[in-house]
């Protein structure tokens, strides 16, 4: 069955106006008067797992929506001209202001990320991440709180992507 995503993403043809365009599949809009195509293939996003000298692994507080209040790893989409872990160095910077001195790639796992009214399909990168020591903390409009967290003590229902959860399982299963 299609889920008609890109019917629901268009209603007018965005190259020639008129609203003759549909969904050929799931992530193909096709336009039969000017033969425009769109595909509506996923964006990439990244998130690290950060583990202090405990073996505690970081976690975010989202302080704005989508979940806003729910715990995330650092992270985020990745930049058009960016590499999955140049987009990691940088998110990791502007979320908590730690420098990333090295990297593993653990799992990716599809997701859907709603912002105003917008979904999106995101295939989720998460990867293993060295860094350098921290600097103190401070809350800005994307963190509201950042904490660490034994891994086998983090509440799932807390947790606000299911990308997220996946990535926090894959971890668990590798510590055995």
């Amino acid at each position: 069955m299609i889920n008609h995503y890109t019917t629901s993403v268009f209603r007018y043809c965005p190259n020639c106006g008129l609203q003759n365009g549909r969904a050929e599949t799931e992530k193909l809009f096709t336009c039969p008067d000017c033969d425009f195509r769109f595909y509506a293939n996923p964006a990439s996003a990244v998130g690290g797992l950060l583990r202090n000298a405990e073996g505690e692994l970081l976690l975010l507080r989202r302080g704005k929506n989508p979940a806003k209040g729910k715990l995330n790893t650092p992270g985020g989409f990745v930049d058009p001209y960016e590499s999955a872990e140049e987009g990691l160095v940088r998110e990791i910077r502007e979320e908590v202001a730690m420098e990333v001195t090295g990297m593993t790639f653990l799992a990716s796992f599809p997701n859907i990320y709603t912002y105003r009214g917008v979904t999106y399909h995101t295939t989720d990168m998460f990867f293993f991440c060295d860094i350098a020591e921290a600097p103190e903390f401070v809350a800005n409009d994307e963190v509201s709180e950042i904490l660490f967290s034994p891994v086998s003590e983090i509440d799932f229902d807390t947790i606000a992507f299911e990308s997220t959860k996946n990535a926090l399982r894959a971890y668990m299963r590798r510590l055995g």
